[in-house]
């Protein structure tokens, strides 16, 4: 009889080296729709969108009398008013989808960052491990929110800001300025900063390159993140208060 050839042993993975960052992105996520969604509970959204439109149609009135007939001006002031379920759908969107899905956006361009300066300088590329590490950087970004959420409830008021706007000098800014001013805030920056401490700890890159890599990348999102802020704001501007 022939005799059939051992067959060889698969080494079996241990349960500890298979990456679980997914349910921990899962959990920031859903901490970000749930603090959200307190916010919308409060109404302060609705409120301050309802508050504009109405300011936009009193402003469209005021311009009309005497210049347009009164249907026209009726026709005018309620297509401002129509306007409010746009922008209040738009804003759900920014909210409830596009913030926590963000989260997900921001880890995987730091991981993936991180991973090619490691492949082109010749270290060890570790993308599970950065991606596990950078999904968990992540709770700050969460944290920031939680706090702003809690000093809303506190002390009832909706602009509450912990960017370094709160430090500026009362001053005229220009609209692109003041929206890229709102994106340097003191959680995103310790975030950033644990970002670079993760990859020297996994040795992807030394500390100087590392926050370069985050520099580059908090760049990228600031330009992305302000231009739609910015763009949805004069859209706002635009539609609500007519020149």
């Amino acid at each position: 009889m022939t005799e059939q050839p051992a067959s060889t042993p698969q080494r079996r993975v241990p349960a500890s080296d298979t990456p679980k960052w997914g349910w921990l992105l899962a959990v920031w996520m859903s901490l970000v729709v749930i603090l959200r969604g307190i916010v919308w509970m409060t109404g302060v959204p609705d409120h301050d969108l309802a508050e504009a439109v109405e300011q936009g149609a009193a402003r469209v009135e005021q311009k009309s009398v005497g210049e347009d007939s009164p249907d026209v001006i009726r026709k005018a002031i309620q297509l401002q008013r129509d306007s409010l379920r746009f922008w209040t759908v738009l804003h759900a969107v920014g909210d409830f989808v596009l913030a926590p899905a963000w989260l997900a956006v921001r880890a995987t361009l730091v991981a993936v960052s991180f991973s090619g300066v490691a492949a082109v300088s010749g270290r060890p590329v570790g993308f599970p491990a950065a991606m596990r590490d950078c999904v968990a950087w992540q709770g700050v970004w969460v944290l920031q929110l939680l706090v702003r959420v809690m000093l809303m409830l506190v002390l009832q008021r909706s602009d509450i800001d912990t960017s370094i706007v709160l430090l500026l000098p009362s001053r005229t800014y220009g609209a692109w300025e003041w929206v890229l001013l709102q994106q340097i805030d003191c959680f995103a920056m310790l975030g950033w900063l644990g970002l670079a401490w993760g990859a020297c700890q996994r040795r992807q890159a030394n500390l100087l390159v590392a926050l370069l890599t985050c520099l580059l990348v908090a760049v990228l999102e600031m330009q992305v993140v302000g231009g739609l802020s910015l763009l949805v704001n004069l859209g706002m501007r635009l539609t609500i208060f007519p020149e």
